[in-house]
């Protein structure tokens, strides 16, 4: 009765997405479609019903990003007062969308804190634990029909109840699992320096895309060891950088923290943990609403670090275009280069065979060739 039309969500191919980090194929399970735009929904409705069957009018809730959004939708679906504990790096964006549903927030100094609001309640409600994760288990269920050609999984993780539940799904499925691998922010990776080896740290900076407090973390890394699989720790450049090839390649403006499992997907193939043959199935956790303020810092950070030729091209991919339009183009969004730089990089790609150019009256026009 409370259903937001939750699960179900599309399993696309990404071609160009792996041609561009080195493996024979990516999978996407676009959970980004989901309701409130993240698979978090998939267990909100079950916990939130659960709280409502037994009697709960006022329901709390420890939650920051994705979370806040998703308990705060279905608790107005269902009808719900809710007091959200918000840990005070939440990003804003979520915070005015869980206000605007209805939610009254308290902030609190960190992730811990606000799991001990609420821990201990039957009207408390705890992301990644109880009735989460069965809801979570159901990507498990629409991934099995395909499951045998894939080789791994990667599951960008906070607090570890996804790959938790992705991996118990498989099993209780009585599904072949393939290797999982989590990938998780360099701010807070508690789960991923246990697995690999490293000095865990315990506290720190939580950020938009790490939680200090895994409280499923044990599960997490037992079905990491069980099926084989291996963790990756990556930084804000290689996260932002991923946000840009994700969205370039694809056409999948996903929130940050789906990022984070694209920038772990080429760490692991760098390392030569996911080999260049492989099929991998790649879980778009998040959409971007809910993290709106971080995409003008990826557009930045990618401009940043693109050459000009590789600007050049972009403009091409757009459509016909000349020497001197190209240059208008790259001038109006800020690109500081030379006509002359314009034209090299031009015969650069032509030379390449990305763009094939030809004359229109005087002028010599460029198209880029497809990928």
């Amino acid at each position: 009765m409370i259903s937001l039309g939750e699960g179900g969500t599309p399993l696309i191919e990404a071609p160009r997405l792996a041609r561009r980090v080195g493996v024979a194929k990516v999978l996407m399970k676009m959970e980004n479609r989901n309701p409130s735009g993240t698979f978090i929904d998939r267990g909100t409705v079950y916990a939130v019903a659960a709280a409502k069957a037994a009697g709960c009018g006022w329901v709390t809730a420890a939650a920051g990003g994705d979370a806040a959004v998703s308990i705060a939708a279905y608790c107005a679906r269902a009808g719900l007062g809710l007091t959200i504990y918000v840990p005070k790096w939440a990003n804003e964006t979520s915070v005015a969308q869980a206000r605007l549903m209805g939610a009254r927030v308290v902030y609190t100094q960190s992730w811990e804190e606000a799991v001990r609001k609420v821990s201990g309640s039957v009207c408390g409600l705890v992301p990644s634990t109880g009735y989460f994760l069965l809801g979570y288990a159901s990507i498990a269920e629409e991934v099995a029909p395909i499951i045998d050609e894939v080789d791994h999984i990667v599951v960008p993780t906070s607090n570890g109840g996804l790959a938790a539940a992705i991996y118990e799904g498989l099993r209780r499925a009585g599904s072949r699992v393939p290797a999982i691998h989590i990938v998780q922010d360099s701010r807070c990776p508690i789960i991923a320096s246990e697995i690999l080896g490293y000095p865990v740290k315990e506290s720190g900076d939580e950020g938009e895309t790490g939680v200090c407090y895994p409280v499923m973390g044990r599960a997490a890394v037992e079905a990491v060891r069980g099926s084989g699989g291996s963790a990756a720790i990556v930084d804000d450049e290689a996260i932002n950088d991923a946000a840009s090839i994700l969205a370039s390649s694809e056409g999948v403006v996903a929130g940050r923290a789906s990022a984070v499992a694209v920038a772990g997907l080429s760490a692991l193939v760098a390392r030569g943990v996911i080999g260049e043959g492989e099929t991998v199935l790649l879980i778009v956790t998040g959409s971007a609403p809910t993290y709106l303020e971080t995409i003008p810092i990826v557009v930045r950070a990618s401009l940043s670090r693109r050459s000009v030729c590789d600007e050049v091209y972009a403009v091409l991919r757009n459509g016909p275009n000349h020497v001197r339009g190209v240059w208008n183009v790259l001038r109006q969004v800020g690109r500081r280069c030379s006509i002359s730089s314009v034209s090299e990089c031009v015969k650069r790609l032509e030379a390449e065979g990305r763009v094939r150019c030809f004359r229109e009256g005087k002028k010599k026009v460029c198209v880029a060739v497809s990928e």
